[in-house]
């Protein structure tokens, strides 16, 4: 496992994929927002591939135009709000996730555990161009 990358944000950060595998909704991260760790650098930049699995999703509600930059999001962890998760992070509780879109979209979910990880080698970028 990981040292703690960071801290996670989702305001900003850019969904590449979002769908059900199995049981569990994965979301895919084409860019993160995360502020990072001393340990990793320090500041504010963006981790390249980054899922965030919600373990056993129910109550699945997911727009079409689910994809692009996140305009808010919020996960609940046994009813209570998760500001800035940790990068890479894993709880095996209740959780509701609901992700608002830039461009209007919105997904929620409930589901039994939920875990935030990079994929491959964690890289990061100071800022995207698009």
């Amino acid at each position: 496992m990981w040292n703690t990358l960071g801290n996670f944000d989702f305001q900003d950060s850019e969904v590449a994929d979002i769908g059900l595998h199995g049981a569990d909704l994965v979301i895919r991260f084409s860019a993160a927002q995360v502020h990072r760790s001393a340990e990793a650098g320090g500041g504010a930049a963006y981790l390249q591939s980054v899922e965030l699995i919600c373990m056993g999703a129910w109550d699945v509600q997911q727009e079409a135009a689910c994809l692009g930059r996140l305009s808010n999001g919020v996960l609940r962890v046994n009813g209570l709000h998760c500001d800035r998760l940790p990068v890479p992070w894993e709880v095996l509780d209740p959780v509701e996730l609901v992700l608002t879109f830039a461009n209007g979209a919105a997904c929620h979910a409930r589901a039994v555990g939920v875990a935030l990880k990079p994929v491959g080698e964690p890289r990061f970028v100071e800022w995207l161009t698009c």
